[in-house]
């Protein structure tokens, strides 16, 4: 089956909580996999909360690199005032700036 790969930032991300609502139940299908079942493929969904360019990008780079059958690949990209890199250990750090402000 083709796969559907998708990063971005908490519009995309499975695991969404909301800072404003912590108490909200966010466990609703996020429009990935609606897509992916809508269109037939198998759905990689990358999105994480506060995700910059840096993170979609590499995430969907390493992604597709080292999978088979792709089929459809969607770049979610975010708010420019967001920065993230990689850490040694692979994981991602995440970080947001005022608008207007310099880093």
């Amino acid at each position: 089956m083709k796969k559907l790969i998708v990063s971005g930032c908490s519009w995309c991300d499975n695991n969404f909580i909301s800072v404003f609502h912590p108490e909200l139940d966010c466990s609703w299908p996020k429009w990935p996999e609606m897509l992916a079942e809508k269109i037939g493929m198998e759905c990689i969904n990358l999105g994480k909360c506060g995700a910059g360019s840096e993170y979609i990008y590499n995430s969907l780079l390493e992604t597709v690199t080292h999978t088979s059958d792709v089929g459809l690949v969607i770049a979610a990209w975010s708010k420019s005032e967001r920065r993230d890199w990689q850490r040694p250990d692979n994981t991602w750090r995440i970080n947001r700036c005022k608008k207007n402000s310099s880093w």
